[in-house]
């Protein structure tokens, strides 16, 4: 089952690359920034790189896992950087808390550069639980808000969802760590 999910997660990967190829040379339209698709892109190389890992029975280090947090609170700022982007410029709010997390994830993953090779940090662990918890109410707040019309996005709620799902998934990552 895991190889058939590589293969499929392979496959997904290499038509992000080809979407974001066409929509960099004009063969293609999206409603969609073409940088979402880098971001696709660096998602599922995240999830095929944790699916080897686990295929091959790797074992994390401490190099791995502040490389893998590194990783996914960069993913996760591009989120932030999305939806202030895609927020209608009459909701102020949800753009500064957007800008908000952009500032926060930045500081993390400064934090996580100088940490690099150092041996777990129990306060950047929480720190990073602590930001994610946050933003994951954010998230949360932001659909909740979509579907009774207080605010709007010009992106489809499923997106937004799907950012609501990474967060979730990276927040059991931090827990079993």
């Amino acid at each position: 089952l895991n190889q058939d999910i590589l293969s499929f997660a392979t496959n997904f990967q290499e038509l992000c690359l080809e979407v974001k190829t066409k929509l960099d040379n004009d063969e293609l339209f999206s409603y969609l920034y073409p940088e979402f698709f880098n971001y696709i892109y660096d998602l599922t190389s995240f999830y095929i790189r944790e699916l080897n890992r686990l295929i091959n029975r790797e074992s994390n280090s401490i190099v791995y896992d502040n490389d893998s947090e590194y990783y996914f609170n960069n993913l996760l700022k591009k989120t932030s950087e999305f939806i202030r982007i895609w927020v209608d410029p009459n909701y102020q709010d949800v753009y500064d808390m957007a800008s908000f997390f952009v500032n926060a994830f930045e500081n993390l993953i400064n934090e996580y550069l100088l940490a690099y090779n150092s041996t777990i940090n129990r306060d950047l662990k929480n720190k990073t639980k602590n930001l994610l918890e946050n933003y994951q109410g954010f998230i949360s707040n932001i659909l909740k808000k979509i579907f009774t019309g207080e605010v709007y996005l010009i992106t489809p709620p499923i997106i937004i969802d799907n950012f609501l799902t990474s967060i979730n998934y990276y927040l059991y990552i931090i827990d079993k760590r």
